[in-house]
C-alpha cells in the first residue's frame, strides 16, 4: 500500500526536499500552481486533475497486470500541451496529435491510424523554443505557446501559405 503525504508549498526549494524523500509507491498530492508544475514536471510523470496533480514513480519495465504505453519516447522529449487536430486549415494533419515539447523544444505529429501511431514528425527544433502549450484556433489553425522571457503565440500555417 502507497503512503500517501499532503504538501502545500509555493516554491521549488520545498517541492524538491519532498521529492528528494520519495520512494517506489509513494503518491504526492499538491496544491495545483506554477511553481508546483514546473516541479512536478521536473520530478516525474504528472497527471493533472482538476486543483491537485499527483505524481507516481512507476518501477521500470514492464510488470504483470500493468497496461504498457502505445508510445513513448526514449529520451523523453518533457511533452507538455496535447491537441487532437480538428481543423480544416492543414488538412493532412487532421485526426493527428500534436504535442508540445519542453526538451529539446519543438512540435511533434503524430498520425494515428487503428489507435495506433503510424508516424512521428518533428517541427520548429530550430525555433530554439520550449512549446509549452498546443491549441486549435477559431480559424481552424494550431497555436503554440512559448515559455521564455519573451514568450510568443505562434499560428502554425502549412508552408505553401
Amino acid at each position: 500500500m502507497s503512503k500517501k503525504r499532503e504538501i502545500a508549498t509555493s516554491t521549488d526549494d520545498n517541492l524538491k526536499a519532498y521529492f528528494d524523500q520519495i520512494k517506489k509507491g509513494d503518491v504526492l498530492e499538491v496544491e495545483y500552481h506554477r511553481a508546483a508544475a514546473s516541479a512536478l514536471q521536473k520530478a516525474g510523470d504528472a497527471t493533472s486533475a482538476g486543483k491537485t496533480t499527483e505524481i507516481q514513480r512507476a518501477p521500470a519495465g514492464a510488470k504483470p497486470g500493468m497496461e504498457q504505453p502505445l508510445y513513448y519516447w526514449d529520451p523523453v522529449i518533457a511533452p507538455s500541451g496535447l491537441l487532437f487536430y480538428t481543423g480544416d486549415a492543414i488538412p493532412g494533419w487532421k485526426g493527428s496529435l500534436l504535442i508540445g515539447s519542453l526538451r529539446p523544444g519543438l512540435l511533434v505529429r503524430l498520425r494515428l491510424a487503428d489507435g495506433r501511431v503510424v508516424l512521428e514528425e518533428r517541427y520548429l527544433g530550430d525555433l530554439g523554443a520550449r512549446i509549452r502549450d498546443v491549441r486549435q484556433g477559431p480559424d481552424g489553425h494550431p497555436y503554440l505557446l512559448t515559455d521564455h522571457s519573451d514568450g510568443r503565440v505562434l499560428r502554425v500555417i502549412p508552408a505553401s501559405q
